[in-house]
């Protein structure tokens, strides 16, 4: 049954996690007040900032979503459309959406492969 499971990518192993975690632990020299919020912020800045632009962009398409709902039943009844436009307002109604989704749930599980991993390293303390 254990054999079913996929592995992990050696990126996102424990073992490297609670390396990379360790070597971006605030020195003492700085002096920060919550070290482990620092940490984690200078692990994962990349897709933290990843995935709050796509936040913004899901936003976007929310707020103009009726105008592009619009748009695409006047695609659908106007037989001189381009079949280009049609692609283009599936996608931008869909995928962004969904792939924001996506983002974010793998964000949430990569800051919970962070946590496990940090606690991983501290139990070995």
């Amino acid at each position: 049954m254990l054999e079913e499971v996929p592995t992990l990518s050696p990126e996102h192993k424990a073992e490297r996690l609670a390396l990379l975690f360790e070597s971006s632990w605030p020195k003492t020299s700085e002096n920060s007040s919550h070290p482990v919020r620092t940490t984690l912020l200078r692990c994962l800045w990349k897709e933290i900032l990843f995935t709050a632009i796509l936040a913004i962009v899901r936003l976007g398409v929310m707020y103009v979503g009726p105008v592009l709902i619009q748009s695409l039943v006047d695609f659908t009844s106007d037989k001189r459309s381009s079949l280009w436009q049609g692609y283009y307002l599936v996608l931008i109604l869909l995928d962004l959406s969904f792939f924001f989704l996506y983002r974010f749930r793998l964000l949430v599980l990569r800051l919970s492969g962070w946590v496990s991993s940090m606690a991983t390293s501290i139990s070995r303390l």
